[in-house]
């Protein structure tokens, strides 16, 4: 098999988000990343000039339509469905992802932060983990998309077409969670015990097979949605 060469589409949203572990995975796969601030640039790209987009996590709701940029990032995702560029949406990104493809998304209490592993249909798709989880809000699979994975309090990974939304955090490596746990510490986010539980697990993945998890799973992701030929 050899692998397509383009540009990937990333959107973050804080001066702490990065690719993680799509920064090894995409030039692996013949890849380059395009990673953008969402939450600060004016005007984002046109989806249709990559290959895919990937969408990654906040700590603002989907809901919100107050914050500019959530109109502005529903859109690009949008015009990406309409012009069948293949989405990967990732906790906030998962969320986007069902909402534009007519889900719906409301709180989940109390919120789900921590490694675990998680019940999947499509071993193959989506390893059972663990995965990190850290999101106090939920998406429903909108109708005509698939559950594949779940925890007892939501799904967790869904596809729709060449589409995937997630709930959990592929993407996540050490350095990354460190930066996300000093933050959600510092303002108050995190007890101390959930700081020391997510730290241990960090320092490993909790599972050495995690980062070779994260890189099958984007793997997947792009061969459903036909980027790998």
């Amino acid at each position: 098999m050899t692998t397509a060469t383009g540009s990937i589409l990333v959107l973050m949203h804080s001066a702490l988000d990065s690719p993680g572990a799509l920064e090894s995975w995409a030039p692996a796969s013949g890849y380059r990343l395009d990673a953008r601030r969402a939450d600060t640039e004016p005007a984002l790209p046109d989806p249709r000039e990559y290959a895919a987009l990937i969408v990654l996590g906040s700590v603002e709701s989907v809901r919100n339509d107050a914050i500019p940029w959530i109109v502005r990032e529903r859109q690009v995702v949008a015009a990406a469905l309409g012009h069948d560029v293949p989405v990967l949406g990732i906790c906030f990104g998962g969320q986007l992802l069902a909402q534009a493809l007519g889900g719906r998304i409301s709180a989940c209490l109390p919120p789900e932060v921590g490694w675990q592993v998680i019940e999947s249909d499509d071993t193959a798709m989506v390893p059972a983990g663990p995965w990190l989880l850290w999101h106090e809000e939920r998406f429903t699979v909108p109708a005509g998309g698939k559950e594949i994975a779940r925890t007892a309090r939501c799904p967790h990974a869904f596809v729709y077409g060449p589409h995937m939304g997630l709930q959990f955090h592929p993407e996540a490596t050490a350095s990354l969670l460190q930066s996300w746990v000093s933050e959600a510490h510092g303002r108050g986010a995190l007890t101390d015990s959930e700081r020391a539980d997510l730290l241990a697990g960090g320092a490993d993945l909790r599972a050495p097979a995690a980062p070779g998890n994260a890189a099958h799973l984007f793997t997947r992701f792009a061969s459903r949605a036909g980027l790998l030929r």
